[in-house]
């Protein structure tokens, strides 16, 4: 199996009360620089944190893909919990409220 290499490629310093940005406000804002810099990931992968259907979005807006953890209380397949569907072990497709079809993994 090849050896996958992943590299943070920049960070902020999270204090809303120095520059009255959210977290999500500095996710979209590396996301956009990434872009300008020319980058072009595999992926993008963040922590459930960061998956709000807004940053979600911006990812895709650039044309990437996402890896992320969803919350099991998220509501899929028009009304129920991601916790509550059975999860093929080859990832099961879902449509994400707000969002559309993605395909989920459970570990």
């Amino acid at each position: 199996m090849p050896v996958r290499n992943s590299c943070p490629i920049d960070y902020r310093i999270y204090d809303k009360d120095s520059d009255g940005k959210t977290k999500n406000t500095h996710f979209s804002e590396m996301l956009a620089l990434a872009k300008k810099r020319g980058i072009i990931p595999k992926a993008v992968v963040m922590d459930a944190w960061y998956s709000s259907l807004d940053n979600l979005k911006s990812i895709r807006s650039h044309g990437w893909v996402w890896v992320t953890t969803l919350r099991k209380n998220r509501i899929v397949n028009h009304n129920k919990q991601l916790n509550k569907l059975d999860i093929s072990e080859e990832g099961t497709p879902i449509h994400l409220r707000g969002y559309g079809w993605v395909t989920v993994f459970k570990f």
